[in-house]
C-alpha cells in the first residue's frame, strides 16, 4: 500500500527516507520498493540497504536506486522443473543504459528466475519479446509485434 514519507535525500542513485508515522508496512534489507517523489511524473525502483527505527519510533530507510525508468511487462513461461512457476506474472523491465555500461534488467517474482530459462515478455506497446535469462543478465532472443 502507498505510504507518505519525508524524502531527506534524493539523488540519481541513492535516497534516504523517513516515515513520519509510527505504523505502516514492514520493510527489510534487500527489499524492492517503488518511490514516487512529489512533483515528478515518474517513479524510481530501489533496493533497501538500511532499515532503522529512530528513538521516536519512526522508520528510517536508505534506498539504492536501480537506474532507468521501469516499464511494466507481463512475463510468460513454462516450468522447466518443479521449482519454477509457470503461466504469467507481472514484472518490471529496466532499460539498458549504454553510457553507464548497464545492461537491461528484468525484475521477476520469486520462483520465476532460472538461468537458461526462456521467457516471453508482453511489452507496453503490445509487442512481444523473447529473452533468455542468464546468471546476471539476459539476452534478447527475438522481438515480434502484435
Amino acid at each position: 500500500m502507498p505510504e507518505e514519507w519525508l524524502i531527506e535525500e534524493d539523488s540519481l542513485l541513492r535516497g534516504r527516507l523517513l516515515r513520519q508515522h509510527t505504523a505502516g508496512e514492514r520493510f527489510g534489507i534487500n527489499q524492492i520498493i517503488s518511490v514516487f517523489p512529489p512533483n515528478t511524473a515518474q517513479h524510481k525502483i530501489g533496493i533497501l540497504d538500511l532499515v532503522r527505527v529512530t528513538q521516536r519510533g519512526q522508520l528510517y530507510i536508505s534506498v539504492r536506486y536501480l537506474p532507468g525508468q521501469p516499464q511494466p511487462v507481463v512475463a510468460q513461461g513454462k516450468a522447466d522443473n518443479e521449482l519454477l512457476q509457470s503461466g504469467s506474472a507481472a514484472a518490471l523491465l529496466l532499460p539498458a543504459l549504454e553510457k553507464l555500461r548497464i545492461p537491461a534488467s528484468l525484475l521477476l517474482p520469486r520462483d520465476w528466475f532460472y538461468a537458461g530459462r526462456t521467457l516471453e515478455l508482453n511489452l507496453p506497446d503490445q509487442s512481444k519479446q523473447k529473452v533468455d535469462v542468464g546468471d546476471s543478465a539476459w539476452k534478447k532472443a527475438a522481438t515480434t509485434s502484435g
